[in-house]
């Protein structure tokens, strides 16, 4: 199952719920909405599953004020849409299951990996056989590597050396490491222990950047976590 947003782009005076966004592949805000959706990837193919209309919260002075009244269903798709781009996720996962739609994976980029949505995939999702493959920042967050704090960029200089594939070019290399709840203390060395994952570090062939994959299931080598985590282009196939 792979969970991705757009942009769906809206101009005209009266559209309800219009509001400001930025199009961080554009580098340009838009007016409209986002569209938050699911897919199953079967093979080769993305089938959709549902979605919702993002609302943002820079509305745009001229759009129409929505009225619904309280308890229809209109006004409750209003609310959903309100909500942020990660509880959105999250139902979108739960009608899933609710609607018996089978699936081993779970892949979404950096954005939707952050503390709530991997505290809901520990506590809800892995119990059910469903791992985690996402991307992720490469920011100043700590994680816990043999005991020890520690950023990706120095979990990537200790993580031994890279590994490359004669096929792709690709360089790769991983690490056993430990997802710590940054809810339970503000202090890093209090914190307690989320999952423990894999984590891979990726360099493709004139690239200068590395790239950073986490997955939930320990039993897979690293060219098999990004194998999965390509199907997410999937989506952004099915979005165009």
């Amino acid at each position: 199952m792979i969970i991705d947003d757009t942009s769906k782009k809206k101009t005209g005076r009266k559209v309800e719920n219009i509001a400001w966004f930025v199009d961080h592949c554009k580098k340009a805000h838009y007016t409209g909405y986002q569209i938050v959706m699911s897919v199953l990837s079967v093979g080769k193919m993305a089938l959709p599953l549902d979605f919702e209309l993002k609302i943002g919260k820079m509305r745009v002075n001229r759009s129409v004020k929505t009225q619904y009244r309280k308890g229809s269903h209109t006004y409750h798709r209003e609310m959903m849409g309100k909500k942020s781009k990660i509880l959105i996720a999250m139902d979108l996962i739960k009608r899933a299951l609710h609607r018996k739609v089978r699936f081993s994976y779970l892949l979404w980029d950096s954005w939707y990996c952050c503390n709530k949505s991997i505290n809901y995939v520990c506590s809800k999702l892995m119990p059910q056989g469903i791992h985690l493959v996402a991307m992720v920042k490469r920011d100043k967050q700590l994680y816990r590597y043999k005991n020890v704090g520690m950023t990706i960029k120095e979990i990537k200089g200790k993580s031994g050396k890279w590994i490359t594939d004669h096929q792709t070019g690709i360089k790769y290399k991983s690490a056993k490491v430990m997802i710590l709840d940054k809810e339970s203390s503000k202090k890093p060395a209090l914190r307690d222990s989320l999952v423990e994952v894999t984590m891979c570090f990726f360099k493709y062939p004139k690239v200068k950047n590395y790239r950073v994959i986490i997955n939930t299931g320990l039993e897979r080598s690293a060219l098999e976590i990004l194998s999965l985590y390509l199907r997410r282009w999937l989506i952004e196939v099915l979005f165009q």
